[in-house]
């Protein structure tokens, strides 16, 4: 099958542990959240799963230490109880993050690659395809 790297790139890990553990989801810090939220509707199809609001800073700081109020928003292909979503963590007053060493990129597959493609090019993402 064809893949596509859609950039900003997403890897949903659903993998199962031989116990039938299964990764919940993954959090990603956004300074974009409507951005975001267009890309992983529009290109992944992905849904609003559901939406938090939180007026203080986060006290365990799993999504970075930052002294402002934030958000978090569950996306992904169906209920956080049977399958993987995304966390999108929005730090209001956040512009940008500094790179760093930790999650580089995430894949999902889609069984329309090339609509998706074609979401993302008429959305303005480079699109790169690569043999599989």
């Amino acid at each position: 099958a064809m893949r596509a790297h859609l950039v900003p790139a997403v890897i949903l890990l659903a993998a199962r542990c031989a116990s039938g553990a299964r990764a919940l989801h993954w959090v990603i810090r956004v300074s974009d959240l409507q951005a975001t939220l267009n890309f992983t509707s529009g290109v992944l199809g992905m849904a609003v799963l559901r939406h938090e609001e939180n007026d203080e800073a986060c006290p365990i700081t799993c999504n970075g230490e930052f002294n402002t109020r934030w958000s978090k928003t569950m996306v992904g292909y169906g209920s956080e109880d049977v399958s993987y979503a995304l966390e999108l963590t929005y730090n209001y007053g956040v512009a940008s993050y500094d790179k760093g060493e930790g999650l580089q990129r995430f894949e999902i597959e889609r069984p329309d690659v090339a609509g998706a493609a074609s979401a993302a090019r008429g959305a303005g993402y480079a699109v790169v395809e690569v043999g599989g």
